[in-house]
């Protein structure tokens, strides 16, 4: 909603939106947060998901997330539970906000984890230290080797060096181990 100020006062632009929204045409999904909805004939009005949400919340603020805990480990496969409270690390300043029964959450992450180049090795390393050092089997280190199948083995070296201690070692171990990633 803010996008629009410079065109008109504040007062003026959410009552345009109370307006549109009154009217069907638009949803408030929270505050300053807005979607056209999409209309099925069988389900009726589809509403985006969290996540997606999270990432429209985040482009909107020019900010990067990347899930956390349950999220990073049902984004890599490891659970099928979906959480009711989605967590993200993000380059910016916390926020939390209600979304539904939903609760999304941002919190202030490490710049290692924002430096890194693959798209894929941070919510790895998010996966990893929810699940826990004992919890790595070989099933999940399996798991992890297709997650990092097309990614540039240079960039998973490098962003490898950012990664804790320990989750650097299994990285370098798949690595080792997968002479074509």
């Amino acid at each position: 909603m803010s996008e629009f100020f410079d065109i008109s006062s504040e007062e003026a632009i959410r009552k345009a939106f109370q307006r549109l929204e009154q009217r069907g045409k638009i949803v408030r999904l929270a505050r300053g947060i807005y979607i056209f909805p999409k209309k099925d004939t069988l389900l009726g009005t589809i509403l985006p998901t969290a996540r997606e949400v999270a990432i429209a919340v985040a482009d909107k603020e020019g900010v990067t997330i990347i899930p956390t805990g349950d999220q990073a480990l049902l984004q890599l496969g490891f659970t099928p539970q979906v959480p009711m409270k989605l967590t993200f690390v993000t380059s910016g300043g916390p926020k939390n906000f209600k979304l539904g029964k939903r609760t999304i959450v941002f919190k202030p992450g490490s710049s290692k984890l924002f430096a890194m180049r693959s798209k894929v090795l941070p919510v790895i390393v998010q996966a990893l230290k929810a699940m826990g050092k004992e919890a790595v089997t070989e099933a999940v280190i399996q798991k992890l080797k297709l997650s990092l199948q097309g990614e540039s083995r240079f960039v998973l070296e490098a962003d490898a060096l950012l990664a804790p201690a320990w989750i650097r070692a299994i990285i370098q171990d798949i690595l080792t181990q997968s002479p074509s990633t």
